[in-house]
């Protein structure tokens, strides 16, 4: 569907935004769900003593984690999808009112509402004139069609999204894992807050979780992804540190003389600044 300049203009940003919210929202709560089932139905297999029923009931919940987080990826893809048509349709906006203001610079009159570029009866005077305020008026009229085939195209590409991210109400979540992403801390620290947000919140949550495991230093540090997480990743490299220090310093019992009391008071201190 190409976008019209009316529609542009009466298209309720604040309403799209709103919807865009809710998915976030939504995505967030099955976020959370996923945590809570993990911590639930982690000694899931442990009621069963031996055997495949032991092995059954974790492949269940690993399974049901695996479909109910994959669900939450899709929530979110919509959510953004929603702000950023939103936001998109906003910058369109603007580009238009700064097209009329540049306009009335020169003289010209154009009508939003109506499509209309209009020329005061004062510039149609000579030939030469005329010539000229009709190559503007067509300049203008060309910029105006830019805007709206850049509102099309957004449009299209939030469409696109939602067409992926949609289901039937008898059709569930796909039950296969995403891939595990690749990512350093030089190349998380080059994006912005709001983009590491919103990379963190798309993530399925069973991959969050990994990533905290075997990069908290990274999660940690990245400032916009949910405190929350980043607390853990902070505990989790304290409590790695500290089982580091702990295993130094029981191989420092072994040592004698001055070197033995000079390593188990560095390892005291190290320990003390662990807990400040």
């Amino acid at each position: 569907m190409t976008i019209s300049l009316q529609a542009l203009l009466r298209a309720d940003l604040a309403a799209v935004r709103g919807v865009a919210e809710q998915w976030m929202r939504l995505g967030l709560r099955i976020d959370r769900a996923v945590e809570d089932l993990t911590l639930r139905t982690s000694d899931l297999e442990d009621h069963w003593f031996s055997g495949e029923a032991a092995q059954a009931a974790r492949d269940k919940g690993v399974h049901l984690r695996v479909r109910l987080g994959n669900a939450h990826d899709n929530c979110v893809a919509t959510g953004v999808a929603a702000r950023e048509f939103a936001d998109d349709l906003d910058q369109c906006r603007r580009l238009l009112d700064q097209l009329v203001a540049e306009a009335r610079g020169h003289g010209l009159q154009i009508d939003l509402a109506s499509g209309e570029i209009t020329v005061p009866l004062a510039l149609a005077g000579s030939v030469t004139q005329t010539t000229v305020t009709q190559a503007t008026i067509d300049a203008y009229a060309q910029q105006i069609s830019q805007v709206l085939t850049r509102a099309d195209e957004a449009d299209q590409r939030a469409a696109a999204i939602l067409g992926r991210n949609s289901y039937r109400e008898d059709f569930g979540p796909d039950d296969k894992l995403p891939d595990y992403p690749k990512i350093d801390g030089p190349s998380l620290a080059a994006w912005t807050p709001r983009n590491r947000a919103e990379w963190w919140l798309g993530l399925h949550p069973m991959i969050q979780d990994r990533l905290i495991t075997e990069q908290p230093d990274i999660i940690a540090t990245a400032t916009g992804l949910p405190t929350r997480d980043r607390e853990t990743a902070a505990r989790l490299l304290r409590t790695r540190a500290e089982q580091s220090l702990l295993a130094s310093r029981a191989q420092d019992e072994s040592l004698r003389g001055d070197t033995g009391s000079r390593a188990r008071t560095e390892r005291e201190q190290q320990l003390s600044a662990l807990d400040r």
